[in-house]
C-alpha cells in the first residue's frame, strides 16, 4: 500500500499547542497532544491530526513545550514515601493470571468449552493457557486454524491476514530470527511539513 502524504501547518500547530498551555503546563503530555490536536483540529486546516502525530511533529521539529514529562499516569518529580508504600502494597496484593482464571466463573466455563472441542493430544496447553501463559494460547490458536496439523503450523502461509503470524509456533530458529520484534510497526501515513 503506497503512503499517503499528510500535510500538517506548523504555525497552526505551535499556535495550537501555545493555545492548549496558556494557563500554564497540563497534567501531562499525552493530555497536551490530545488538547493541541483538538485545538488543531478546529482551525481552518487540510486534515485533521490525531494526537500521536501531534507528539511525533512536536519532537520532530523540536518544538517547546511547557508540560513535563510524566510517568505513566503520575505527576512528574520524585516519588513520595507514601506513593511507594502504595504500590508495593498493591504489587504484593496482586493476583496472577492462574489466581484471576482459576476464580473466575466464565473463565472456568471457556475452559470446559475447550477441553470439547480440542483433540485430547492439545489439552495440556489449555492447562498452560490456565496457568497465564500467552505462549501457549498463540499455540493453540494456530493448531485450531491449521486443523490441529503442526506442519501446515510450520508452513502457514497467512502471513498477510493473520496478526500472530510472526508468533507462530513450530519455525526453526533461523525463520524466527529472520524477523525484527517490532517489524512491521512502519506508520501508514507519511506526514509533510506545509
Amino acid at each position: 500500500m503506497a503512503r499517503r502524504k499528510k500535510v500538517i501547518d506548523r504555525p497552526k500547530l505551535e499556535q495550537a499547542i501555545k493555545q492548549a498551555e496558556k494557563d500554564g503546563p497540563l497534567k501531562n503530555r499525552g493530555e497536551l497532544w490530545q488538547t493541541a490536536a483538538t485545538i488543531y483540529n478546529g482551525m481552518d486546516v487540510p486534515e485533521e491530526l490525531t494526537f500521536s502525530v501531534v507528539s511525533l511533529r512536536v519532537k520532530e521539529w523540536e518544538i517547546e513545550v511547557k508540560t513535563p514529562v510524566g510517568r505513566r499516569g503520575r505527576a512528574a518529580g520524585p516519588m513520595s514515601q507514601e506513593t511507594k508504600d502504595k504500590m508495593k502494597a498493591s504489587r504484593q496484593n496482586s493476583k496472577t493470571k492462574s489466581e484471576k482464571f482459576s476464580s473466575s466463573e466464565d473463565a472456568q466455563e471457556h475452559f470446559e468449552e475447550l477441553r470439547k472441542f480440542i483433540p485430547k493430544r492439545f489439552h495440556s496447553l489449555i492447562a498452560s493457557i490456565a496457568n497465564g501463559s500467552r505462549t501457549a494460547a498463540v499455540k493453540l490458536n494456530c493448531l485450531q486454524c491449521c486443523g490441529y496439523v503442526t506442519k501446515e503450523v510450520k508452513i502457514c502461509t497467512s502471513k498477510k491476514s493473520c496478526p500472530l503470524w510472526l508468533f507462530r509456533p513450530y519455525q526453526t530458529k533461523e525463520e524466527a530470527a529472520e524477523f525484527d520484534a517490532d517489524g512491521g510497526n512502519e506508520p501508514e501515513v507519511e506526514i509533510a511539513a506545509a
